[in-house]
């Protein structure tokens, strides 16, 4: 399955990341239910600075559920 992410190296605590306009990802541990502020990045919840930089056509695009493992 092809993901946005290399998940190898996340912690398992993380179940989401979102990358903001700069490319800078985070991590997000349990549900999230994000909302846009300052139209640069994701909000809402526990977050985790992965010290990951990723390049998405726009931002908004970003954020993924980690993938099942199964």
């Amino acid at each position: 399955m092809k993901t946005k992410y290399d998940w190898s190296n996340v912690p398992t605590r993380v179940k989401f990341i979102a990358t903001d306009s700069n490319g800078n990802a985070y991590g997000y541990e349990g549900e999230f239910k994000p909302y846009i502020i300052l139209d640069s990045m994701f909000v809402g919840g526990n977050y985790v600075n992965l010290n990951m930089t990723i390049s998405f056509d726009d931002w908004r695009d970003s954020l993924e559920e980690r993938p099942n493992e199964n």
